[in-house]
């Protein structure tokens, strides 16, 4: 019988895949910003129609990958929470099976195992692996222009106000 430990190793390497997809993912929401940026510093003063187009094409790729990275990474955290649903379901089903005493607990830890699998399948988890990335994604903000870097701090300290001290653990 596997511990809850090896449990967990095992389930570690699809939620490391599943940060560096997130790594990966919030490189590319930078797109648009660049994107944008780009226009209005080489394309309107130029006015090179073969820079817009070869600028749109370049995001135009980069917000498909986005979004294939966006689709993997979401059907790994679902694969992920199936797979311990699944493992952890045959030892919830054992357990409940073996105790000699009331289905209370099983009915418990079979809601802590929907839970779970609720939680890594939903997009809660993934609102996690991007909050580290904030702070970087604010900085290189700033690096392009720090306008655009100050307007999306304040939009972000809009959002937290927004939605209460809660909120200030995801963007921190």
């Amino acid at each position: 019988m596997r511990t809850s430990r090896q449990l967990l190793k095992e389930a570690r390497r699809a939620l490391v895949a599943a940060f560096v997809f997130s790594g990966a993912i919030n490189l590319l929401a930078l797109t648009l910003p660049i994107y944008t940026l780009q226009i209005f510093e080489t394309v309107v003063p130029a006015g090179s129609l073969e820079t817009l187009v070869a600028l749109t094409a370049m995001a135009g790729v980069a917000l498909v990958a986005l979004a294939v990275l966006e689709g993997v990474r979401d059907r790994l955290l679902l694969r992920a929470g199936l797979w311990l649903d699944h493992t952890l379901g045959e030892h919830v089903v054992a357990a409940g099976l073996g105790a000699a005493g009331s289905g209370g607990d099983v009915k418990g830890d079979t809601r802590a195992l929907s839970t779970l699998k609720t939680f890594l399948t939903g997009g809660g988890i993934a609102v996690l692996f991007d909050a580290p990335w904030i702070a970087a994604f604010l900085l290189a903000l700033y690096a392009l222009h720090p306008v655009l870097g100050l307007a999306s701090l304040c939009i972000a300290g809009v959002l937290v106000l927004d939605e209460g001290p809660g909120a200030l653990l995801l963007v921190l």
